[in-house]
């Protein structure tokens, strides 16, 4: 769109008259009410597409373009993009240490299981899987900084998996049981490698 105010630069107001008085340009500059500044910016991009990259279509969404940063929109639309990324950015730091990972998922498995051992009935079998975290988050803060702790962890996901050969013949809490510790072990194990 950049290479559209250009052209809009160049226009004369009797050109600007002319294109932007055509019907089906009108009709569709009316379906943009309402719509978010970005939603429109886009369908202005399909619009200059649709029509071939005409000159026409050009000037039409340039002029749409420069009303819009008249009434400020766009700077607003820049500014509210800039928070987004300095947001995004704030959210994707720095991975957790290794106790630090290992003990919030703790706790967090620790707070499930407690919810749902409140709910009773069915939730139980959830409550029977996070419970299985436990002691596998338990080995993992013992070795967690150990030269060689992604190794021991996958041993003991190995060793559950072994276990879970078998599984068709395995009772549901027997199963919801390994499955938790084979996840401790397996996001453990995936964070150290």
């Amino acid at each position: 769109m950049q290479d559209f105010d250009s052209l809009f630069l160049e226009a004369t107001h009797q050109q600007i008259d002319k294109v932007v008085s055509s019907k089906s340009w009108q009709k569709f500059r009316l379906s943009l009410k309402g719509l978010s500044t970005s939603s429109k910016l886009q369908k202005l991009s399909q619009w200059v597409s649709n029509h071939h990259n005409s000159p026409q279509a050009k000037l039409q969404a340039s002029n749409y373009r420069g009303a819009l940063r008249r009434g400020g929109q766009l700077k607003a639309l820049k500014e509210s993009l800039e928070i987004l990324t300095e947001t995004v950015k704030l959210k994707i730091k720095q991975p957790l240490e290794p106790k630090e990972f290992i003990s919030k998922r703790k706790k967090g498995a620790l707070d499930i299981q407690k919810k749902a051992e409140a709910k009773g009935g069915a939730a139980l079998l959830t409550a029977v899987h996070f419970a299985a975290k436990e002691k596998p988050y338990e080995y993992a803060l013992k070795v967690c900084e150990k030269e060689n702790a992604a190794a021991l962890i996958k041993d003991k996901a190995s060793d559950v998996m072994k276990e879970l050969k078998d599984w068709s013949n395995l009772t549901q809490q027997r199963f919801q049981h390994l499955m938790g510790m084979l996840e401790a072990y397996g996001e453990v194990y995936l964070q150290l490698k």
